[in-house]
């Protein structure tokens, strides 16, 4: 009886397993002990594709960092010229690498003590406050290191402005020279976020010029801010400017854009099984 049983369950397990279609049969895909997906690649297509997402962009920056500081400068100047006589607006050449950068300098003035008292309060306060609001803790960290930052510049300022050993030209360069830093950096750390995703090396590349694109339109816009509230409120805020909202900044769009492509990349090829391997 036993015997005759087993019999017709291994009869049922043929004849089920005979309909199954390979092509349909999500088990000829994935097996039950494959857990995750992978993407095999070879050393050489690894090398070879890193330097062309690479090699290219990072020889056109330096190439043309020149006249990319020479449009960042002649920008920002046009909108301080308003605020200015004319030639108060000094634009300097400086050696860099195997090029030249170009730098702005202009009369500013020093935070008065008055003033330095106000920011100091209101920065003290907001970090008071910050305890009683209700905010997501990144955001109130943000605010918070804002606040700090301030009320520690108020209170530089308050006693002893003239010993600030900072002016515009020096600021100047360091903004140029990180942003220069930067634009080298993205193709960097593109092709390596990028290299490893199953898709076509063109659509990389575009996003790592996209990328680029986006960090010089959005780093001359930020310069020139940066000089006009400068010139307006003094150079009390001059730290905050830079550690808050100067580099940090830029891998908020970098990260952004990169997200953006990974989700409609994964939404795209996702259920395409030939796209991927699976490791044991």
């Amino acid at each position: 009886m036993i015997d005759r049983r087993k019999k017709r369950a291994r009869r049922r397990r043929r004849r089920n397993k005979e309909e199954l279609d390979p092509a349909t049969d999500e088990k000829s895909v994935i097996l039950h002990h494959r857990a995750y997906r992978i993407i095999s690649l070879t050393d050489s297509y690894i090398i070879l594709k890193f330097l062309l997402l690479t090699i290219p962009l990072i020889i056109a920056v330096f190439f043309l960092f020149p006249k990319l500081t020479l449009l960042m400068n002649n920008f920002a100047r046009y909108f301080l010229t308003s605020s200015f006589p004319y030639g108060s607006v000094e634009l300097f050449v400086k050696p860099y690498m195997k090029g030249e950068i170009h730098l702005l300098h202009f009369p500013v003035k020093y935070a008065s003590p008055f003033f330095s008292f106000l920011v100091f309060l209101f920065s003290l306060l907001s970090i008071y406050f910050l305890s009683w609001l209700k905010i997501p803790k990144p955001l109130m960290l943000w605010i918070m290191s804002i606040s700090v930052i301030n009320l520690l510049s108020a209170v530089f300022f308050i006693l002893a402005p003239s010993a600030f050993p900072y002016n515009i030209k020096m600021f100047s360069e360091l903004y140029v020279t990180t942003e220069i830093n930067i634009w080298m950096l993205i193709p960097l750390v593109t092709g390596m976020v990028l290299l490893p995703l199953p898709a076509g090396s063109f659509s990389k590349f575009m996003i790592s010029v996209t990328t680029l694109l986006y960090s010089v339109v959005f780093g001359i816009i930020r310069y020139t801010l940066f000089l006009i509230i400068l010139e307006k409120f003094s150079l009390l805020f001059m730290t905050v400017l830079f550690f808050v909202f100067g580099p940090l900044m830029d891998f908020f769009y970098i990260v952004g854009i990169y997200s953006l492509y990974v989700s409609r990349l994964s939404k795209k090829i996702g259920k395409d099984v030939t796209a991927w391997s699976w490791s044991y």
